[in-house]
């Protein structure tokens, strides 16, 4: 694992534990870690097909069983996700292109899957009709699912996919404290994006294209981290060579935050998906994203930011 610190319950004790035992057997077949994240993008986005059935209350037993097959196949891309993390450790065979490959996989699942969710929602919308009290006439239909067609499209980009690059950079800058390394900037991702030759490499040069805008948002999204760091650099030079006991202050209180945001990434969304799939109201699983989700998200965001604020203080007064 990367770090305790970064995995939830589930994480530490179930996806892990499985995703080692299929990183260990795979180590000696010559399987790339990036060979597995496409997998599991395939995988994943395969699932639409099955979750796009209704389930039980629309098609008895073969609707039920289409959806736990559904749910199955995305918990399984799920563990690919995090055994190709884990063989890239094992084997030695880790690289910025495979982070950059295995942080898209959530992408190529939901997109595909939640049209697919709006698509089972125009067939199959009985139930939600019914609590809202709404006549099933061809009109009513359309425009209440292009309404469903824009929650699914704010659940999914502005829900999911920002969700998502929060959480993500703040484990990058627990880390970058607990373990020392590089923080990765936009502005140096420019610069060797520049730099390169992409003949032959169209698909690598555009995800990388799309890496920079991505890590821009992670910075515009954290002022006052960004405001740390600065001062770090200026005061000491580099986070490694700031004083331990300031270092730990950093990452006992990070510590707090990442006990609420690894619930974000994929496990507690990922779990009302399939209670709403299994329930024939998968709609819900939209506002749940968007709502509930997303203040938890901007609750570890703040939380972090005053940190932050916080360590900019200390800096300031002390050093």
């Amino acid at each position: 694992m990367k770090s305790l610190d970064t995995e939830d319950w589930f994480d530490r004790h179930i996806k892990r534990p499985v995703s080692f035992l299929i990183a260990w057997m795979l180590a000696p077949t010559g399987i790339t870690p990036n060979a597995v994240t496409v997998i599991s993008m395939i995988i994943g986005a395969g699932s639409t097909w099955f979750f796009m059935h209704p389930s039980y209350h629309y098609a008895g037993t073969y609707g039920l069983v289409m959806n736990l097959i559904a749910c199955f196949m995305l918990m399984f891309a799920d563990i690919l996700d995090c055994v190709d993390g884990q063989l890239a450790r094992l084997t030695g065979k880790r690289s910025k292109w495979g982070r950059i490959l295995d942080g898209s996989a959530g992408y190529v699942w939901f997109v595909p899957l939640y049209l697919g969710l709006v698509y089972r929602f125009y067939f199959h919308h009985e139930i939600e009709f019914g609590i809202l009290g709404l006549s099933d006439d061809a009109v009513t239909v359309w425009v209440v699912t292009m309404i469903v067609l824009v929650l699914a499209n704010f659940a999914g980009f502005m829900g999911l996919g920002a969700q998502s690059r929060v959480v993500d950079y703040l484990i990058q800058g627990h880390l970058l404290f607990e373990k020392g390394g590089e923080l990765d900037t936009a502005d140096r991702q420019q610069k060797e994006f520049e730099s390169k030759d992409w003949s032959g490499e169209r698909i690598r040069q555009v995800f990388e294209k799309t890496y920079i805008p991505y890590t821009r948002k992670q910075e515009k999204d954290t002022p006052q981290f960004q405001r740390m760091m600065r001062l770090i650099n200026t005061r000491f030079g580099s986070v490694e060579q700031m004083p331990q006991e300031l270092r730990q202050h950093f990452v006992q209180g990070s510590r707090g935050v990442l006990k609420y945001a690894t619930l974000i990434p994929f496990n507690l969304s990922a779990t009302m998906l399939y209670v709403c799939c299994l329930l024939d109201v998968p709609v819900l699983t939209f506002l749940f994203v968007i709502i509930i989700m997303g203040s938890l998200t901007h609750y570890v965001q703040g939380r972090r930011e005053r940190l932050c604020s916080e360590m900019i203080e200390i800096i300031s007064q002390k050093y």
